[in-house]
């Protein structure tokens, strides 16, 4: 088993490496714009306040921490893609976050922080490329202080009759048009699309939370549901035990 998820996550790095020169761009045309409202709309709903220390997991090129970063003390980033982060290096320096974000090359199942450290933790688009959600879900809620929040932004199925044969349209005939027309990497693009039918449903999402130990679980609906945002709260008595500090890079 763990040679398996050695084996995915090694996998799921080469991907990120082919995809990172077209990610931002592909993004746009995928999402037809609207991940930008989308994580206005999510920072809304986050309770950010300026003494927070925050970590962005799966961080990729930095969108979501570049959003994030003024309105909390300090954020860390935490990607698997060193590629990635080197895509997000540059637009961190011109947005003037060089001070407030720290970009960390890491295993998002096996975190390098200490337990019980971060206010809050975000993650978008990252847990369903982990092995398991069970995998990243344990290490979110270990590196989460008690009493602080746990966001999880994920694509996801449709779950309207109607919508859903719209919706399976545009992820199996569109979305790999687009990726044959604009990325010189379409192949890679389309199989992360794919992830989406074998990642768990927003309610199993929701039940793997509070088993892991979450409360105040709740979940809401972006784009027709095509995804969510998850957030759990993590117990003021629940106190995750030490663990010794896997190996990272700092970027």
């Amino acid at each position: 088993m763990a040679d398996k998820a050695i084996k995915q996550q090694d996998q799921v790095k080469e991907i990120f490496k082919v995809v990172s020169q077209d990610y931002d761009h592909m993004n746009d045309i995928i999402s037809l714009g609207t991940h930008k409202n989308w994580r206005h709309q999510l920072n809304n709903m986050i309770p950010f306040t300026k003494d927070m220390e925050v970590l962005d997991v799966a961080t990729g090129t930095g969108d979501w921490a570049i959003a994030t970063a003024p309105q909390v003390k300090h954020l860390t980033g935490l990607d698997y893609s060193p590629d990635m982060l080197e895509k997000a290096r540059p637009k961190i320096a011109k947005a003037g976050l060089t001070d407030k974000i720290t970009l960390v090359e890491g295993d998002g199942t096996d975190m390098p922080f200490e337990s019980n450290t971060f206010d809050i933790v975000t993650i978008g688009f990252g847990l369903r490329n982990m092995p398991s959600p069970e995998a990243g879900l344990k290490e979110l809620v270990r590196v989460v202080k008690p009493g602080g929040i746990v966001v999880i932004f994920e694509a996801s199925q449709v779950d309207n009759p109607i919508i859903r044969p719209f919706w399976h349209f545009y992820m199996t005939h569109i979305i790999p048009l687009f990726g044959r027309t604009f990325s010189d990497h379409p192949d890679e693009f389309i199989y992360l699309h794919q992830t989406i039918d074998n990642f768990v449903s927003k309610k199993q999402l929701k039940k793997l939370m509070e088993q892991f130990g979450l409360t105040n679980v709740k979940y809401k609906n972006f784009m027709l549901g095509s995804a969510a945002v998850h957030f759990g709260r993590k117990p003021a008595d629940l106190i995750s035990e030490p663990k010794t500090k896997s190996k990272s890079k700092k970027k």
